[in-house]
């Protein structure tokens, strides 16, 4: 939910509910989770998926505006891009009422390009 008012209650109880299955079970190391709480009361949540991430991003886009002082200032606004259309994935099961569990880490390394930038590699040669 993007609205400044939104009601975390139901958000409040599926955290009550994994935390102690994850203090008792425990995660991988090196592992987060990234919870999502669909915008439905928690009666009717539909339950918890564990599943992968969509590829899904902001559309960011910049207003120019001006503060009371006419100093220019930059609004960040736009749009969120959902084109992903595959099955098992956060928004898919979000969509459809339930609360999605995705398991990440952070190894951010762009490991299909690490051999074509190696012409970056220097021996103190500045």
């Amino acid at each position: 939910d993007f609205d400044s008012d939104a009601d975390f209650s139901a958000t409040k109880e599926v955290a009550k509910e994994l935390i102690p299955k994850v203090l008792k079970n425990g995660l991988p190391k090196n592992t987060s989770l990234n919870v999502n709480v669909p915008k439905v009361s928690y009666k009717d949540l539909k339950g918890l998926r564990v599943c992968t991430q969509a590829h899904a991003y902001w559309e960011d886009k910049f207003d120019s505006r001006k503060d009371q002082f006419g100093r220019p200032y930059y609004w960040l606004t736009g749009e969120f891009s959902d084109k992903d259309q595959r099955v098992d994935t956060d928004l898919y099961y979000l969509k459809k009422g339930f609360a999605t569990i995705v398991p990440t880490h952070f190894d951010l390394t762009h490991y299909s390009v690490l051999k074509d930038l190696k012409y970056l590699d220097n021996e103190g040669e500045f």
